[in-house]
């Protein structure tokens, strides 16, 4: 009755949720059975372990599949507002005890693009590898980028898709959600959020890094389950 339970006070309170376990395999199976119980809007998300040192430099570039769905969570959390449905996020002792990049650095390094405004695309390429995004020939998975004339391919990791951004000088002249691996755009986006693509950013002009806590992500407003 367990995931029963958390996912009916989910809906019921619509606050923001926690649910820690015990052990990392128990988070991955409550996590499973809670896509059962959920409705199809709720924001469900598992908040893994770290995959790596945190403080390991030679890491800091890596990709992964855990490292995208940690910084999802963290996304989730901290762009939540009170209109949107809130977050329900699966995790582990383990998981909370890494630090991670703190809240407010987060929250500062967070930014929207909508065609129409007025954007410098080198000066975004600067801005977005200081957010730990790669330059790579061709978009394929979260926290790559790419230039192509005046076109830039960017994959944010709060975004299910990569997005092709179409500039006319030093503006946006469009965007669109493309295919990773036929390359072809789909529809059309009208605002993208572009956040960290790393959880361990080096401060400007230093090898040093930040650290903060998983939990400062929760606000006044959530609740926090220990399962």
């Amino acid at each position: 009755a367990r995931p029963y339970l958390i996912a009916a006070l989910y809906e019921e309170l619509d606050l923001p949720f926690m649910v820690v376990t015990g052990q990392p395999e128990s988070a991955r199976k409550l996590h499973e059975q809670l896509r059962v119980w959920c409705s199809p809007s709720a924001e469900l998300h598992r908040l893994p372990e770290l995959d790596f040192l945190p403080y390991d430099s030679s890491q800091l570039s890596a990709v992964s599949y855990q490292a995208v769905e940690r910084l999802r969570a963290l996304a989730t959390l901290t762009l939540y507002e009170g209109s949107d449905k809130p977050p329900l996020i699966v995790t582990s002792a383990l998981a909370i005890m890494s630090k991670t990049i703190p809240r407010r650095d987060f929250v500062a390094a967070c930014h929207i693009l909508k065609p129409g405004i007025a954007a410098e695309p080198l000066e975004l390429l600067r801005r977005w590898q200081s957010l730990g995004y790669e330059v790579e020939d061709v978009v394929e998975v979260p926290g790559q980028m790419s230039k192509r004339g005046g076109i830039i391919d960017v994959f944010p990791p709060c975004s299910q898709l990569p997005v092709r951004i179409e500039f006319f000088g030093n503006q946006i002249e469009s965007m669109r959600y493309f295919d990773p691996e036929s390359q072809r755009s789909t529809s059309p986006v009208s605002s993208l959020i572009i956040t960290p693509a790393k959880e361990f950013i080096p401060i400007a002009n230093s090898s040093e890094v930040r650290a903060g806590s998983i939990l400062d992500y929760l606000g006044g407003n959530a609740l926090l389950v220990l399962n």
